[in-house]
């Protein structure tokens, strides 16, 4: 899913609780999750454009209007684990509140949601940012006794040689896992291009 958020025109493809609610029963119900497909993901363009007053992300009241929390209880009930998203710099990559200064309030926020993944992005941000950055949400997460798994896009902001990133480093920083380089797109030629690029730098 794209980031559709007018849910008017676009009811089956908006990015809103009933979309993730919808996701959760079909994993259940079409043999997904016997098959060990237990996590649903809410990507880019689940928030409201400012942070609350504490300083903290919020939902669109709009589109998600039960709150994540609810959303996270409703995903658990069914056997699904609650991944969410942010990005480590001043916004998302739609344009959303960022994480960058906010690592130990959003890593609670998440705790309190019932958050199992998070994935955190790496736009509006530079390399030292991220060198900073990813380790201390990492250290956030771990601050908060709940276990949530660390999907880091950090290396998919170096740049194409693979043989210079600092593996390492994402280690050192708690990731979980990560995103080397671009991301998989809905087309054979996203695929053919990440298998390519492999080819060339292994």
């Amino acid at each position: 899913f794209r980031c559709e958020t007018d849910c008017v025109a676009f009811p089956d493809a908006c990015i809103n609780e009933q979309l993730y609610r919808n996701m959760t029963l079909l994993l259940k119900e079409d043999g997904y999750l016997e098959a060990g497909y237990d996590m649903v993901n809410v990507d880019d363009c689940w928030m409201a454009m400012e942070r609350d007053e504490d300083g903290r992300q919020t939902p669109d009241p709009e589109r998600f209007p039960n709150g994540m929390e609810a959303l996270g209880d409703f995903m658990h009930s069914h056997g699904i684990r609650f991944g969410i998203y942010s990005d480590m710099g001043t916004q998302t990559c739609a344009g959303y509140p960022g994480s960058e200064g906010y690592e130990s309030v959003d890593a609670e926020t998440y705790a309190e949601w019932g958050v199992d993944f998070l994935k955190l992005d790496g736009c509006y941000n530079d390399l030292e940012g991220y060198e900073v950055g990813y380790p201390l949400m990492g250290a956030a997460l771990q601050e908060t006794g709940r276990d949530i798994v660390y999907s880091c896009s950090w290396p998919a902001y170096l740049g194409d040689d693979e043989q210079t990133k600092p593996f390492d480093a994402f280690v050192a920083a708690g990731c979980d896992l990560w995103r080397n380089w671009n991301d998989v797109d809905n087309s054979w030629a996203s695929v053919v291009s990440i298998a390519d690029h492999w080819v060339t730098t292994r």
